[in-house]
């Protein structure tokens, strides 16, 4: 077991706040202590600063995300490819994840003879098996950052890129 980050949507305005999944076509509610291993592979960040990235690019049609600490079993070995995220929900990306849990070749084969093929990055992303969420690290509430546990910012990679 590993750790990581996931990046969740947060809908506040229900009591208590309800955490889902970013990409609408795959849209799932998530809870803290759970195990999410049904309608895998998940995809989660290796490093605080590559989910931090991540969910910037969400902010303009979210007001409201969050970055969590997760426990992870990643697949072994890591697919070369996956579904581009417009076509997440499209009959090849449902094939693909099917394919990925039974043979990651096969799944490569697969996605990159479809054309929806994204090359994957091994250095920021994981793609997993299961995860769970363990605690909320920051959020970020109408461009505004707000740090819930300030160790992510020592992280190295975090440390090493400039914010010029």
């Amino acid at each position: 077991m590993r750790i990581g980050y996931k990046v969740v949507l947060v809908f506040d305005e229900i009591e208590p706040p309800v955490y889902a999944s970013i990409m609408p076509q795959t849209r799932r509610i998530y809870c803290v202590g759970e195990r999410y291993d049904e309608g895998g592979p998940f995809f989660l960040s290796r490093t605080f600063l590559a989910a931090k990235l991540f969910a910037a690019m969400w902010t303009e049609m979210h007001p409201h995300v969050a970055i969590f600490r997760a426990n992870y079993q990643p697949i072994v070995p890591q697919p070369r490819y996956f579904p581009c995220p417009l076509f997440a929900d499209s009959e090849h990306a449902q094939k693909w994840r099917e394919l990925v849990l039974e043979d990651v070749e096969v799944a490569d084969l697969f996605i990159a003879t479809t054309g929806l093929n994204y090359i994957f990055n091994y250095e920021d992303d994981v793609l997993c098996e299961w995860f769970e969420l363990i605690e909320p690290v920051a959020e970020r509430i109408n461009d505004e950052w707000v740090i819930h546990d300030p160790s992510v910012l020592t992280e190295q990679r975090f440390l090493e890129v400039s914010w010029r």
